[in-house]
């Protein structure tokens, strides 16, 4: 008998959100209102965390408040500059698997790096 594929698709479970944290009632992410230049900006999420980076023709570069770790898009100093939201976290790295806050943000900082460098 062959290996067919299967129509069965895993059930998605929510992880166990931190006190105060919501599930997400859809999959659309919210996007920052505020609108920033990233060049004017000195190329930093500095300043400017829960912003959308733009460029000079106005299109988005990179965005600077955690649910850029959802849609990985975050601009290369979002782990070092601003604050990850704890809501946020509990669904990108649940609990069970996450490492400590400082050793996240580094593992950020990196993979973040290694994007901008592709």
């Amino acid at each position: 008998m062959k290996n067919e594929p299967s129509d069965a698709v895993a059930p998605i479970t929510t992880p166990k959100l931190p006190e105060g944290c919501k599930a997400p009632d859809s999959s659309i992410i919210p996007v920052p209102t505020e609108v920033v230049n990233y060049a004017q900006a000195g190329n930093s999420c500095k300043d400017h965390c829960s912003a959308t980076m733009v460029d000079e023709a106005g299109n988005a570069v990179c965005y600077c408040d955690s649910n850029c770790l959802l849609t990985a898009d975050c601009c290369p100093d979002f782990a070092d500059v601003c604050d990850l939201d704890p809501c946020v976290l509990a669904i990108v790295a649940p609990a069970a698997q996450a490492p400590a806050p400082a050793t996240l943000k580094l593992h950020l900082a990196k993979a973040t790096a290694v994007l901008w460098s592709l």
